[in-house]
């Protein structure tokens, strides 16, 4: 529940106050907050959607609405956020995040225009979700890469296995690339200390040289392998002799295709997640050739 409370006090007063009437059911199980223009706005967890109602009728919000909420969630600042707008998203306080879907207008500042949709993201520590490798992590598995679909958990997993990893049952230096910001705000709320030196907002490139060259550390923890670059940055930390925990995009049950594929012989265990429906949960793994 606090998770979600928190994610809906960043928003504007005719979105929050519908969000926070919501029963404490679809607030305890809610992933996603989807807000259309011209649509409605609904509460999306454990597959099922509740729509927002407002006046006994649908919430419906227009386009200005949808740009206004934009410029909210930018701190009516979107200069300040234009690499981000750029590729689709906005880091929220507590690692929540929202995606801006419209038209990308690079002569607009914030470079969208005519937002169409807003998918915030709920962000919500598990501990002990990665409960089921620790033992494979204590044995001295060091390189991990978390595989599965759009919205099964992969960073929930990497925020367990960053907290155990640096944590006192190991106590190892993590470099934490997050490009995002999405895992290490939450990070503190799984244990500590931590021995954690976080790189929030860094091209993973650009995060990777500056861990290896300043920090020292034992392992690095970054979220998706998703360009060529991401790729090389994940070969470059293990040619020079640091292992990297990482996820990639995956169909279930499936080994990851394009950049992901080209760096996953590097990783000693290779763990498939469930589905969006039981995000978090680990379907199968099998050890890789790292």
């Amino acid at each position: 529940m606090k998770e979600y409370l928190s994610a809906v006090k960043l928003l504007p007063d005719w979105l929050r106050d519908p969000l926070l009437a919501v029963g404490q059911q679809a607030a305890d199980s809610a992933c996603e907050i989807r807000v259309r223009a011209g649509c409605g706005v609904s509460v999306e967890g454990s597959g099922a959607s509740l729509w927002l109602e407002s006046g006994g009728e649908r919430l419906v919000p227009g386009a200005e609405q949808l740009q206004q909420l934009v410029l909210h969630l930018c701190g009516y600042s979107p200069y300040l956020r234009e690499q981000e707008l750029a590729q689709g998203f906005i880091s929220l306080p507590g690692g929540h995040r929202a995606a801006v879907c419209g038209r990308l207008s690079p002569g607009v500042r914030g470079g969208v225009s005519s937002v169409s949709s807003v998918c915030i993201r709920v962000s919500r520590p598990v501990p002990g979700c990665a409960a089921g490798i620790y033992g494979c992590l204590e044995s001295g598995v060091r390189s991990v890469l978390v595989c599965g679909e759009p919205g099964c958990g992969k960073t929930t997993m990497l925020r367990d296995i960053a907290a155990f990893m640096s944590g006192p049952a190991l106590g190892l230096n993590l470099a934490l690339l997050d490009e995002k910001g999405e895992i290490s705000p939450p990070l503190s709320e799984l244990a500590g200390p931590l021995r954690v030196d976080s790189l929030v907002g860094y091209p993973k490139a650009d995060a990777a040289a500056i861990a290896l060259r300043n920090l020292s550390p034992d392992v690095i923890l970054c979220d998706e392998i998703a360009t060529r670059e991401d790729a090389a940055a994940v070969e470059y930390s293990f040619r020079s002799g640091i292992p990297v925990v990482a996820s990639a995009h995956s169909a279930r049950g499936t080994p990851p295709e394009g950049a992901a594929a080209a760096v996953l012989q590097l990783f000693q265990l290779v763990i498939f997640l469930d589905s969006r429906r039981r995000p978090g949960r680990i379907l199968c793994m099998e050890a890789g050739k790292g």
